[in-house]
């Protein structure tokens, strides 16, 4: 495990342990302008972020799981439907609005 400083606001940093971050220190400037502000306007937030922060400081994070050839396949299928679907409602939207008009422009 390596070390990394946290900021937290008032520009204090705190030390914990984890992968490493590589931050420049105009960065780090930026950080903690950004922690500052979301202090001073957000407290709740921020109590509800530490909050979190704290009850997940020793988990791992999840693994994540590569898309799989049917989840690619359904995306796929679902898309092409929607595309489809939309496709055809225009149609006949269009198709209908044509026959109004010219039902009605030949009564005028």
């Amino acid at each position: 495990m390596k070390v990394v400083a946290l900021l937290v606001p008032g520009g204090k940093a705190r030390h914990l342990e984890g992968d490493v971050l590589s931050v420049n220190e105009r960065e780090m400037r930026i950080l903690g302008r950004v922690a500052e502000e979301l202090h001073r306007t957000a407290p709740v937030l921020v109590s509800l972020l530490t909050v979190f922060n704290r009850l997940v400081a020793g988990e791992e994070m999840p693994k994540r799981r590569p898309l799989g050839r049917m989840r690619r396949r359904l995306s796929a299928a679902v898309l092409t439907w929607g595309f489809v679907s939309t496709w055809g409602l225009m149609t006949i939207g269009m198709i209908t609005v044509a026959l109004i008009l010219s039902h009605t422009s030949h009564g005028a």
